[in-house]
């Protein structure tokens, strides 16, 4: 059972844009299972995880895979959840009606502000979220590894399992910066449409500056078949 959380200075209100919605369609729990227990076990050690999902390409499906797991660890699994959204090229850009209170994680590395204030809730239990920002404007990468690294930590504190929704390798230098920092990354692959040289090359360039592949994620996947005989082959 967990026995972290997030402290009582984080924001207790919802902002839209990520697992906000109570109603929203729940993921499937044999894959989810299967994905959460992968991960541990490519993770033995750590007590708390920070995994980055991310894929060759935009328009693969990371958020989805991502937010996926996240409604799975925190109310099935019971696991308490950080949905760090981190794609810098096409942020979920909130216009806050408090700017003086809600403020984007990015914010709080540049501006030496508590991590806390850009953590806020979702409309799950045990699901926390955290915007790259909350404001319109050009979003900047935080590229600073001392200062990742030690946001990273303080996250583990409070969270069971930190998941980075991260924009593609391709034209995001911000998601080369959070493989150098997390405990490992997965990738989101488009199921018949990417090339295995593309995916190739991303996990290359992810091996390349010291990050840890932890493995794949085929996602949209085409069954043509009818889905349960899948069951039996």
């Amino acid at each position: 059972m967990s026995v972290r959380s997030p402290p009582a200075s984080c924001v207790a209100l919802s902002i839209p844009g990520i697992c906000t919605a109570p109603g929203a369609e729940f993921p499937a729990d044999d894959e989810m299972f299967v994905l959460q227990r992968s991960i541990e076990a490519a993770l033995p050690q750590d007590p708390s995880h920070v995994v980055q999902f991310t894929a060759s390409r935009a328009g693969e499906g990371t958020s989805t895979v991502t937010q996926a797991l996240g409604m799975f660890l925190a109310v099935r699994a019971r696991r308490t959840t950080l949905i760090l959204e981190a794609n810098e090229a096409n942020p979920c850009v909130q216009e806050p009606q408090d700017a003086e209170r809600l403020i984007g994680w990015n914010e709080t590395i540049l501006g030496n502000k508590p991590p806390q204030r850009a953590i806020y809730a979702s409309g799950f239990p045990r699901l926390w979220s955290s915007p790259l920002c909350v404001c319109g404007g050009a979003v900047a990468p935080v590229r600073d590894g001392a200062a990742l690294a030690a946001f990273f930590e303080k996250l583990r504190e409070w969270f069971d399992y930190v998941l980075i929704d991260s924009g593609p390798v391709t034209g995001c230098p911000g998601a080369l910066a959070m493989a150098q920092h997390a405990d490992g990354t997965v990738l989101v692959l488009e199921a018949e449409r990417t090339r295995w040289p593309v995916a190739l090359s991303a996990k290359n360039a992810i091996l390349r500056v010291g990050g840890r592949v932890l493995g794949t994620v085929l996602n949209k996947r085409r069954h043509h078949i009818p889905s349960p005989i899948y069951r039996w082959l």
